[in-house]
This record gives C-alpha cells, structure tokens and sequence, in this order.
C-alpha cells in the first residue's frame, strides 16, 4: 500500500477579523480607520492594528458583513474596504436610525503579507455605528 499526498490546490485559507465593542465614527468628514478588531481564532488570522494581515496569496474574495447605523438620513455615511492602502469596495451605512446588516465584497490579488481593514467617512456631525459582531474576511475565490 502506497500513501499519495495530494499537491495543494492554491488560494488561502479563510481569515476573518471580529469586531470587538461597538465603533463609532464621529463626524470625521475625512478618512477614518474603523478600529476595535481582533482575530477569529477559528480561522487562525492576524490582526495588527485593526488589520488583517492575510497569511498566503491568490486570487480571494473580501467579505465585510456589517451591523450598522447612522443617525443622519440626508448625508451619507460610506464605509471603504482597504487592501494595503487601496480602496476596493465601498458600502452606504445610511440607515436613518435603522439597525441593518450591510454586505461589502471585493474581488482582488492578494499576496502574503497584505492588509485588509475599513475605513469610514461620514457626511455630518452625525456618527455612522458599526456594532460588535461585525465581521471582515479574505476568503479564497
């Protein structure tokens, strides 16, 4: 009896990051990192900083599911997924005083070692709210 290995297959595994306490953006009117993440240590990721730092490379699919609200339904509050320091995606947290899920996804290359992190920019004086539970991850496509 002979043991074949298999060669891998390529991607990554899933990493996720986990919002941990509830982010507030105050009325930043220019780029702000959403802070307050940790690592889900089922998928065995990183984070520095509140950023993923993705362990593998390939082709992947960034997911930021985000529990959220604002309190200003005339200005915009968008959220922005960062890869290293490029924008890839772009999310409307605008849900006047209405708690709601918002999906954000990007398709990108990533190389060992990259970041994946949010950003907000908010529109008022009025704070966009990301709750505990949200989540962010890189997953093989």
């Amino acid at each position: 009896m002979h043991l074949v290995i298999a060669p891998p297959t390529g991607g990554i595994e899933t990493q996720r990051m986990v919002k941990s306490g509830n982010y507030e953006s105050g009325a930043n009117y220019s780029l702000k990192q959403v802070t307050g993440w940790v690592a889900d240590e089922a998928t065995l990721a990183t984070v520095v900083a509140s950023r993923l730092i993705v362990k593998g490379a390939g082709d992947v699919t960034i997911t930021a599911v985000l529990d959220s609200n604002t309190n200003d339904a005339a200005k915009p509050d968008v959220v922005k997924v960062t890869h290293n320091d490029t924008i890839v995606a772009t999310g409307d947290l605008s849900a006047y005083n209405d708690r709601r899920t918002v999906t954000i996804t990007a398709n990108v290359t990533i190389a060992d070692g990259d970041t994946v992190w949010l950003q907000t920019i908010t529109g008022s004086a009025i704070a966009a709210r990301i709750y505990a539970g949200s989540t962010i991850e890189v997953a093989s496509t």
